[in-house]
């Protein structure tokens, strides 16, 4: 394994959880970003494009919402940007699917959910005001929109062009990772 005193990658996703439920969501979100200024450690600011993933998986807006729902429960992601060509126009993400699928609710089986999805246009369920960021805006700059949005990822765009998507995942191993090499050098 690493170091002992090394925090595993999937181990970000639970103090996340735990800051989600605790009462003090918001102050705990507060402290970890007005900690997350890298001057005070390495003396230059980190931008979106240095965390972003580049390799994304995207779909049209004609696609049916059940191959959505096909490729988030496979690939194991929550939000998928939707494109025309390599403009962003939209995206969805598992909440949405959730929304759109009222038969899962009514206590349908997969196959039934899956069949209602089929007929249900990926245009029809995406979130089409999409809040995004630049690759050059700076990290604690794209997890504050995070919390005050209250979203899990904002699609990274040059012009209209997609070139990217940063999740709250993505800052948050980054800070951990970063905090590590801090508390390190201390």
């Amino acid at each position: 394994m690493g170091a002992k005193n090394e925090i595993p990658i999937d181990s970000g996703a639970a103090i996340a959880v735990v800051m989600i439920k605790s009462r003090g969501f918001f102050e705990t979100s507060r402290k970890i970003l007005s900690a997350f200024n890298y001057q005070a450690c390495e003396g230059t600011q980190m931008n979106v494009r240095n965390i972003m993933v580049t390799e994304l998986v995207t779909l049209h807006v004609d696609e049916e919402l059940s191959l959505a729902s096909d490729i988030m429960n496979l690939a194991r992601i929550r939000h998928l940007p939707i494109v025309e060509g390599e403009r962003l126009v939209g995206i969805i993400s598992q909440r949405d699917l959730f929304k759109a699928s009222l038969a899962s609710v009514m206590g349908h089986d997969y196959a039934e959910t899956r069949d209602h999805l089929k007929s249900v246009a990926i245009r029809d369920a995406m979130v089409k005001e999409v809040i995004t960021v630049g690759p050059d805006t700076d990290i604690q700059g794209a997890g504050r929109i995070m919390l005050e949005k209250k979203i899990g990822c904002l699609p990274v765009v040059e012009g209209d062009r997609l070139v990217g998507l940063v999740t709250e995942t993505d800052i948050l191993r980054c800070f951990l990772l970063h905090y590590e090499e801090c508390v390190a050098g201390d």
